[in-house]
């Protein structure tokens, strides 16, 4: 989709789905109207002409009373910093104007369990409704979603990272602007991203530093989280965990498919691992409990690492995978 939309143009369907989160709110406040194109056929046969909906298919419900204009309220980013048990709620824009019963329960829940709940922001700087991304990436939209990326992290951060298919996503689809915003090595030395990170924290005190490493990259020298800790560094480290060491499993499944030798890895809990440095932690398994992990990690200041499950299935940025290239074979 985003190929083909590059070249033909997104249509205006592709559009409303993609910007939804930009006009939620605005468009809640008609929602008696919007929603009565569920209600007429006539209307539902217009909104597929001129809006690419299809008209026998019913549209999520707005709701001019949704979680935002509730009333609910989540405790202060101060008062979740100190509690024995905090917890960040990320309220997307479909469960925010469409679900908000979600939303509500599970807040309800959080705090019956005996949370310290805070709600994330739900604008950006520029009053906009913050979100992950997802409705661009639905729409093909990947230039755009990297943008809403770039809304969480400042686009002078310093990145950092060592040898890895792990790193391949990020030089794909992250664009570096200033000087200096790059650190990695030239030659594949694995292990490179996190001292580099803490170096140029300390270098550079003023500007986001963050450190990308593999599982594999991360054991080489991820002790030093305690030199982070030592010298008081502000520092990010994401760590992308597919149990394995990616780049060379990659090479043994195009010559040798299925044949896998000394590549698997049995790995700790690096969160845990960060939190026994002193640092906080969290673990992340899906995609939409990224963008929210990482909002709350950049909201606190110190050693923060967050863990990112995933599946070594998926080899690099380029496409290939384990059952690709077995199948090749």
């Amino acid at each position: 989709r985003h190929a083909d939309g590059r070249k033909n143009g997104w249509s205006l369907k592709d559009r409303l789905i993609a910007h939804l989160p930009d006009y939620a709110a605005t468009a809640s406040r008609f929602a008696g109207l919007l929603n009565l194109r569920n209600r007429s056929r006539l209307l539902a046969k217009i909104g597929e002409k001129w809006l690419g909906f299809a008209a026998q298919r019913s549209l999520p419900e707005w709701q001019s009373r949704h979680f935002f204009n509730s009333g609910v309220r989540g405790a202060s980013r101060d008062e979740v910093l100190a509690a024995a048990k905090p917890v960040v709620l990320f309220v997307d824009t479909f469960n925010g104007f469409f679900e908000s019963a979600n939303a509500r329960a599970a807040f309800d829940v959080l705090q019956a369990a005996g949370y310290t709940v805070h709600i994330a922001s739900k604008q950006v700087a520029d009053g906009r409704q913050l979100c992950c991304g997802r409705t661009f990436l639905a729409s093909g939209m990947v230039e755009q979603a990297r943008a809403k990326a770039r809304e969480l992290l400042p686009a002078d951060a310093v990145i950092c990272n060592g040898a890895g298919n792990f790193s391949g996503w990020w030089h794909r689809y992250w664009r570096y602007e200033g000087y200096p915003s790059q650190l990695a090595p030239t030659a594949g030395a694995m292990g490179y991203g996190v001292p580099a990170a803490v170096a140029a924290k300390l270098r550079l005190p003023d500007r986001t530093v963050v450190a990308v490493a593999g599982d594999g990259d991360f054991l080489m020298n991820g002790q030093e989280l305690a030199t982070a800790m030592q010298y008081g560094v502000d520092l990010l480290v994401i760590v992308v965990d597919n149990g394995s060491y990616g780049t060379i499993r990659m090479h043994q499944e195009r010559e040798f498919p299925a044949r896998v030798s000394g590549t698997d890895l049995i790995n700790p809990d690096f969160a845990a691992l960060t939190r026994a440095f002193g640092g906080w932690a969290a673990g992340v398994e899906t995609t939409e409990e990224f963008g929210p992990a990482l909002q709350h990690a950049l909201g606190r200041s110190g050693v923060r690492l967050l863990h990112l499950v995933t599946d070594i299935e998926r080899l690099n940025a380029a496409g290939a995978t384990v059952s690709g290239s077995r199948a090749k074979n």
